[in-house]
């Protein structure tokens, strides 16, 4: 299942899905922060790393 060779999403791509007679949705992807080292249980609990924060 899946496509040969295989594509991931990446920062910049926008992911399109509509259903006929509901309505559509549209979804830009960025890139991630990448969070300081030791900083992945408040990346966790916030969703966002110490420095963005401040």
């Amino acid at each position: 299942m899946g496509r040969s060779p295989q594509r991931f999403l990446a920062p910049g791509d926008v992911l399109e899905s509509w259903i006929e007679g509901v309505g559509e949705m549209r979804q830009s992807f960025v890139a991630a922060e990448r969070p300081v080292v030791g900083d992945y249980a408040n990346v966790r609990r916030t969703g966002r790393t110490s420095e963005a924060q401040s």
